[in-house]
């Protein structure tokens, strides 16, 4: 039950998603994960950085470069989170197949 409080939440995994294709600005992540709210971004990151899965790296000569990443320890996630995401993939397919042929 310790990796599902780590992943829980609707955001967590969309975030991770983001990161594993790079390190991202707060806006770029934004934009990236969908209706999520600055507010609660804000939070997630904070949460995620507190339990050592991303990491803030401030750029000193400008704040709105900071950049986040994930450790090197949240990698280990990153099997398990994509297929997370690909069981929801074919999950989803799946009920559209049955709704259509329903009809």
């Amino acid at each position: 039950m310790d990796a599902l409080y780590i992943i829980n939440g609707k955001w967590r995994i969309p975030i991770v998603l983001a990161l594993m294709e790079g390190n991202k600005r707060f806006s770029e992540l934004q934009k990236e994960v969908n209706k999520i709210t600055s507010k609660v971004l804000a939070n997630e990151l904070r949460e995620m950085e507190l339990n050592g899965f991303v990491i803030k790296k401030e750029n000193e000569q400008s704040r709105s470069k900071t950049e986040y990443e994930l450790t090197n320890y949240s990698t280990s996630l990153e099997p398990i989170i994509k297929s997370l995401r690909d069981f929801g993939t074919q999950h989803r397919q799946k009920i559209r197949n049955d709704a259509s042929t329903a009809d």
